[in-house]
């Protein structure tokens, strides 16, 4: 769909652009004086009364004005409410009939791919005819809005965060089976994480709050809070360290996690401790390598930094365009990793260096909201804010295709 434009529509005469942006009884008494000017009067009841003609005849002029000129009307309306969000929200792309795309994830298996719209709509993509459960296409009900959602690294589990604080865990091998809620978190959480081995879940919320859940025995395992500092991301590493970015830096904290959980640091059962932290602005998405020695983080301030976490020093970073865009993943083998620095183009990037390596293009792509290799790394799904997800084939850097979501906007 074009975008709505007013290039080449002659605007509506003055005085019946006044008119129509006139309230209705405003317009009722526009009425000429004798001569050439006009006059805004209010206008009276009794004149209203006894003037039933009158009252008919303007309602009846205002109703033809609104209908002559209805398409340079909403066409302007659609152009202004285009420019609007653009400018400020710059993560809705009213050009597209779709609503966006958010939280692109695809199954350690590789066969479904699960994403979710502006609208809290949960879906599912088969990506292979035979899948191993069975099971169709199309939308996961978790019971509510869904604010933020993740799957798991080892398994089929679906773990969602909805608009009323809940917590569930969805078993997507067992469709219509008996959600799991976790917790009530009080609040949505900005930010969530796995961790490798599938058995935590931690969030973080807008007060600075951090809850670690167990999955499996589905309890709270630990908390901390750092006051008056918000965690934009998360993510654990194989050690069960948890890096937190803060807005006053990114944090470290090694999680002791037991089966008995003690809110006390110091007391029995699981325990918490910082043990590090580093200078660096906060983050809206983080990816660790699997041995935990490089962390890449996009920040909000446009920059993505590479960091050598032995040496705690910083080994490269670059200055992009969107600082919200949430397209930052490895490639299988780690080599190189995706990021969307521009509206309409993907960046393939060395890891040890930063520098790019190839990109992707495509002048309808929106802001980046999501990005995900196959498992062969030979295919990148991604998702952007026009609400569509896009296919491309990393060795040939070309677009194959587009997934179609069915999430109408309007």
């Amino acid at each position: 769909m074009e975008r709505p434009s007013c290039t080449g529509l002659l605007p509506p005469q003055p005085s019946l652009r006044h008119a129509l942006l006139m309230k209705t009884d405003e317009f009722m008494a526009f009425t000429p004086e004798r001569g050439s000017n006009y006059q805004i009067s209010s206008p009276s009841r009794s004149a209203v009364k006894h003037s039933p003609s009158a009252v008919i005849l303007m309602v009846a002029i205002l109703m033809g004005g609104v209908l002559f000129f209805w398409k340079e009307i909403s066409a302007a309306r659609l152009d202004f409410s285009f420019r609007e969000d653009q400018n400020e929200l710059q993560e809705v792309n009213l050009e597209s009939l779709r609503s966006p795309i958010f939280d692109l994830a695809i199954s350690p298996f590789g066969d479904v791919l699960i994403y979710r719209n502006h609208h809290g709509i949960v879906n599912r993509q088969n990506l292979v005819n035979d899948t191993q459960d069975g099971s169709p296409s199309g939308e996961i009900d978790p019971g509510g809005r869904c604010e933020l959602m993740l799957l798991s690294p080892i398994e089929n589990k679906l773990v969602s965060a909805l608009d009323d604080g809940q917590i569930i865990l969805d078993d997507l091998n067992r469709p219509g089976s008996e959600q799991t809620v976790l917790a009530n978190s009080g609040g949505v959480p900005e930010c969530m994480a796995f961790s490798p081995d599938g058995r935590f879940v931690a969030g973080g919320l807008e007060n600075g709050t951090v809850i670690v859940w167990d999955v499996v025995k589905n309890t709270t395992a630990t908390v901390f809070r750092r006051k008056r500092q918000n965690p934009s991301s998360l993510i654990f590493d194989s050690q069960m360290g948890l890096f937190v970015s803060f807005e006053s830096g990114l944090e470290r904290w090694q999680l002791t996690l037991n089966d008995e959980f003690s809110s006390s640091e110091k007391g029995r059962g699981n325990q918490r401790q910082m043990d590090w932290r580093i200078d660096q602005p906060a983050a809206r998405e983080m990816i660790l390598t699997n041995d935990g020695k490089v962390l890449i983080a996009a920040s909000f301030d446009n920059h993505v930094r590479c960091w050598d976490l032995e040496s705690r020093e910083l080994k490269w970073e670059f200055r992009g365009v969107l600082p919200c865009a949430r397209s930052l993943r490895f490639s299988p083998d780690e080599s190189f990793f995706v990021c969307q620095s521009e509206v309409q183009t993907l960046h393939f990037r060395d890891v040890e260096t930063g520098e790019e390596l190839a990109s992707l293009e495509d002048s309808s792509m929106g802001t980046g909201t999501g990005a995900r290799f196959s498992l062969d790394g030979k295919l990148l799904y991604s998702a952007s804010s026009d609400g569509l997800i896009r296919i491309w084939t990393v060795p040939g850097r070309a677009l194959i295709g587009t997934v179609e979501t069915d999430a109408l906007q309007f």
